[in-house]
């Protein structure tokens, strides 16, 4: 379920967050081709950032590429690049678990996006079921949603903390975007690269992979990395007070 962008401001300072946004969106602006949308300066830049790290097969190669090439290394799983060409945010899967029985295909997988409109990332773990095609034992393209967490929890814990940790590593000041901020939605937000009336936050920075798998994780995984947002001397209620 998807809530308007709102937080507790004495708690919490996801202004950066807003902040980035109003950088690159229009907001309050329809998208339509003569309106103004594709000629905001905010719209341009984004294009900018995805031809520089996306489009430049170069730098993509030796930006992203070789950094999931280094995860792969470290975790000792096959990592592959998800990035799509129109979302502004640098993406990959890690599949953890791909078994096939009696028709139905099971997949466990871990995906992680470097947004490029700011310093944020997310990691979800993705539970998936197929069926199989009895004919040619090729999978379905409808599934069936098991479980979607943004946290490092059951069987994603390690390797989800593993791959924080080198994200942490090669970009210290970048932080992850808790998942009731992901699902806010923003009044007058549109991203170019699909046909929603209004976006998400986590659309807006990341990609639209979750609408496709809708799920309500457990409201205690929601809130993981919320620490990281809370200012400086206020009582974290699980963690004592942040510095």
């Amino acid at each position: 379920m998807n809530y308007p962008f709102a937080f507790n401001d004495d708690l919490f300072d996801f202004w950066p967050i807003y902040e980035a946004l109003q950088r690159y969106y229009p907001l309050g602006m329809k998208k339509e081709r003569g309106n103004g949308y594709y000629r905001y300066p905010g719209t341009k830049a984004k294009e900018k950032l995805l031809v520089e790290y996306v489009h430049n097969r170069e730098a993509y190669q030796k930006g992203w590429v070789h950094f999931c090439q280094y995860i792969e290394g470290e975790i000792g799983l096959p990592v592959a690049s998800t990035t799509l060409g129109q979302a502004p945010s640098l993406g990959a899967e890690v599949v953890l678990l791909d078994q096939t029985m009696n028709h139905v295909k099971h997949v466990r997988s871990l995906r992680f996006n470097i947004s490029l409109l700011g310093p944020f990332y997310q990691i979800f773990g993705v539970d998936k079921t197929y069926l199989i095609e009895a004919e040619n034992q090729t999978p379905l393209q409808q599934f069936v949603v098991n479980l979607v967490t943004p946290s490092p929890h059951g069987a994603f814990e390690v390797v989800f903390s593993e791959i924080e940790k080198l994200i942490q590593e090669r970009h210290p000041d970048y932080r992850i975007l808790p998942f009731f901020v992901h699902q806010m939605y923003v009044d007058g937000l549109q991203v170019a690269y699909n046909d929603e009336a209004v976006g998400t936050v986590g659309e807006a920075l990341f990609d639209d992979f979750l609408r496709l798998h809708e799920y309500a994780p457990l409201d205690r995984e929601t809130q993981y990395g919320a620490s990281l947002w809370v200012r400086p001397g206020v009582r974290w209620p699980s963690e004592g007070v942040i510095s």
